[in-house]
């Protein structure tokens, strides 16, 4: 059950991170049936839904990086709540999950080298909790990893 809950939990990190990226376009699968809108909020209109494992072009994000343009194979366009997806699929499985993107925000250039999809690193510092993950995006992700990890353990032990 942890095993599968751990994997379950690399997926979705792996989904974060790959949106901290601003590629032209982007494949995805959908892990759940979700409904499209004409906007980037709740409160627009819903123009469809895409079902659980269609595949989809993620074409962007809005500023805030909540949201993100898809296309879908039946050339449905819109937009789709990507953290509300993420954060659904772990309540549903029980599986505690961390939004690096979301996170990482603050820090200098977003946490983002130059090419604007490597993470910050500074190797000297990258178990250096005392402020080192205010600067350092890949300290923050070493951070939030133990952080999740104490909470697997924790569901383990409960």
């Amino acid at each position: 059950m942890i095993k599968k809950l751990f994997i379950t939990f690399i997926l979705l990190a792996a989904g974060l991170t790959a949106m901290a990226q601003e590629p032209a376009s982007q494949p995805a699968i959908v892990v759940d049936t979700v409904n499209v809108r004409a906007g980037s909020a709740q409160t627009f209109e819903k123009i469809g839904e895409i079902r659980v494992r269609s595949n989809v072009t993620v074409e962007g994000r809005n500023r805030v990086g909540d949201w993100v343009l898809v296309r879908a194979e039946d050339g449905l366009r819109g937009w789709v709540a990507f953290n509300v997806i993420i954060a659904d699929v772990g309540r549903a499985y029980g599986v505690p999950v961390v939004n690096l993107w979301l996170a990482t925000q603050p820090l200098p250039s977003n946490g983002l080298e130059a090419d604007r999809i490597h993470p910050t690193n500074n190797v000297a510092l990258a178990g250096n909790f005392t402020g080192a993950q205010d600067q350092y995006a890949a300290t923050m992700w070493n951070l939030l990893s133990l952080q999740i990890l104490e909470k697997f353990r924790l569901l383990g032990a409960g």
